[in-house]
């Protein structure tokens, strides 16, 4: 049987292969060019906004926006109960303090319980647009105004997506994207501050000009990410599952790098500010953009084979609704134990779906919660819902024939139950 995974570099295709190859190969080629802004002028134009900053990762970018506020230490940024410790850290490293909210039957922050939470010390809401799933900027909005926040746009998984036929993005006074392995778009790591607003894009373009600039040996790493992972790792899971030794081999010799650093998992302060964007990245990122519309249409048509064909489950789905994109389709099973179970057994079908949002509020599961300002029960949803969760893969390496196998097998673990 053919593999089917719901990570190890998603959206990568044979152009994308050969353009890492010869990026390392051309080295010399890019470390004077303007790939990088010219990357960041691609996106802003595509959201509709009037200026947009290239960073080394989604995290340096939020990281930029956030310092370029300077609000006093202590000061608190509302956030989703159901997140990344990427999105989590840069408040930290900042030395404010995120206040956790819970989450609403689509993944996203209720509003309701954010408005009863906003204390005199809040500044900022970030809203996370979960999986591509927008948030009602409408409502968002009108929470802000009335409590004087700013609004700060998550896009990691949501770039197409729009509200209202406003591009995700376009709605807050500042917002970021991300690049990372198994994005929308992947340059293994990348990420683009975006806003409407001169004098905040001056702050955050001064600093990314006073950001690091990343060596070249980190730069290799990820370059030989879509080779080394197509060519390797993947091949590891057909007959003997040896794949994943594979993996981290790699990972431990520093052939490639792991996403996210122990260090940030524990909530630690990096001496180092934001990261600037390499060229090379952003070519990878560039040629990925030309197929957008295509992945996105196509991630459309999955979901979309998903929930005709896990109708009548006794499972949940999240609402379809217009201007959605899916970078995952999320299912929520009765519980913690029909979720493990069925991912356990899927792998024994070569069907590869545990992608890290699981099993914790604060992804990945194995972030020291504390150490991130969760308090264990603060957020109820969701903890319940981060057990019993179970993303189904949509990129453009899952065929409509993958879609159909894994319906296929979804239908017989549940109705073995």
């Amino acid at each position: 049987m053919k593999p089917i995974f719901s990570v190890l570099s998603p959206n990568v295709e044979e152009d994308d292969i050969r353009l890492a190859r010869h990026l390392i190969s051309h080295r010399f080629d890019y470390q004077q060019s303007n790939d990088a802004q010219k990357l960041a002028e691609v996106i802003g134009h595509y959201v509709s906004v009037d200026y947009a900053i290239p960073f080394q990762n989604g995290r340096s970018a939020l990281w930029a926006i956030i310092q370029s506020y300077q609000w006093p230490a202590g000061s608190q940024i509302i956030v989703p109960g159901f997140t990344c410790a990427a999105a989590v850290n840069p408040i930290i490293w900042s030395n404010l303090k995120p206040v956790f909210i819970d989450i609403d039957q689509n993944l996203n922050l209720d509003l309701k319980q954010a408005e009863s939470k906003i204390s005199n010390r809040a500044k900022a809401i970030l809203i996370q647009h979960t999986f591509g799933l927008p948030v009602n900027m409408t409502k968002v909005r009108e929470l802000a105004d009335r409590h004087n926040l700013v609004v700060i746009e998550d896009c990691a998984h949501s770039l197409g997506a729009f509200f209202d036929n406003q591009a995700v993005g376009s709605m807050g006074e500042a917002a970021f994207f991300s690049f990372g392995r198994d994005k929308i778009l992947s340059a293994v790591f990348g990420g683009i501050a975006v806003t409407n607003n001169q004098d905040l894009a001056l702050k955050i373009k001064h600093q990314e000009k006073a950001g690091f600039q990343p060596r070249w040996r980190w730069v290799k790493q990820q370059l030989r990410h879509p080779l080394l992972v197509s060519r390797w790792v993947q091949p590891g899971y057909v007959r003997v599952e040896i794949g994943r030794w594979i993996l981290l081999f790699f990972q431990k010799t520093k052939i490639l790098s792991k996403a996210m650093t122990r260090s940030e998992k524990k909530g630690q302060p990096i001496t180092k500010g934001p990261g600037r964007m390499p060229n090379e990245l952003a070519v990878l990122a560039l040629n990925q953009f030309l197929k957008l519309e295509r992945y996105n249409h196509h991630r459309q048509k999955i979901a979309d084979l998903y929930r005709q064909g896990l109708m009548g489950l006794n499972l949940k789905m999240t609402d379809d609704q217009p201007g959605r994109i899916y970078l995952k389709f999320p299912i929520i099973l009765n519980n913690k134990k029909a979720a493990d179970d069925l991912l356990k057994y899927l792998r024994t079908q070569k069907i590869y779906l545990y992608d890290g949002w699981k099993d914790s509020p604060v992804v990945p599961a194995d972030v020291e919660l504390n150490a991130l300002g969760y308090l264990k029960g603060s957020c109820p949803r969701a903890e319940e819902l981060s057990e019993r969760i179970v993303n189904l893969p949509t990129h453009i390496n899952v065929s409509e024939k993958d879609a159909q196998r894994i319906i296929r097998q979804v239908r017989k673990f549940l109705d073995s139950l």
